[in-house]
């Protein structure tokens, strides 16, 4: 009787683990999927960066705004493909006094420069550290889309885009604007 017992406690236990560890993988799993929406409602790490224009952005920056953030590099080709519908967006809701826009990238000014003539930018454009655009964008990859909330927590988070620009701005249209208008009370 006892060996039946002991035989029952250790399979008990083994299931248990093997019920916890496909419990993690399947979490894991489905923060892939995800996209990054169980980053929803948490804050960024601290930070601060500074723009091309020398001027400084950090989590205090943040308070009390509506914040748009991208993370690119030049030899995306999703970012690349989402730079009009950036400018677009940009040029939507820049007028708000609740709203920001961040623009993050590691190039160096002469990448940025070039591509925002190119792809006629207007939007602020920060240049970091590649360590850092992972810290801040959880080691999702590029593009990365964040948009934090007026209590300085993420709202929205979307890594990963399209290399189609019709694709990206269609995204942007069904996904991004409903998000920043219900932000910005913008009827």
């Amino acid at each position: 009787m006892k060996l039946i017992f002991i035989i029952f406690f250790f399979l008990q236990q083994f299931i248990t683990v093997a019920q916890t560890e496909e419990e993690k993988i399947k979490l894991f799993l489905d923060s892939l999927k995800m996209g990054g929406s169980y980053l929803v409602g948490k804050t960024l790490p601290a930070f601060e960066i500074k723009s091309l224009q020398g001027n400084s952005f950090t989590n205090e920056s943040l308070k009390n705004k509506i914040t748009f953030i991208n993370f690119w590099f030049e030899a995306c080709a999703p970012c690349i493909a989402e730079m009009n519908t950036l400018e677009n967006l940009y040029q939507n809701f820049k007028t708000k006094t609740d709203f920001q826009f961040l623009s993050i990238t590691f190039e160096k000014k002469e990448a940025i420069e070039k591509l925002s003539e190119k792809h006629k930018m207007t939007y602020p454009v920060f240049s970091t550290t590649i360590d850092s655009c992972h810290y801040l964008n959880f080691k999702k990859g590029f593009p990365t889309t964040i948009i934090i909330n007026d209590n300085s927590k993420i709202e929205f988070f979307i890594h990963g885009g399209f290399t189609n620009p019709e694709d990206a701005e269609r995204y942007f249209n069904v996904n991004i604007y409903p998000v920043l208008n219900r932000l910005l009370k913008k009827d």
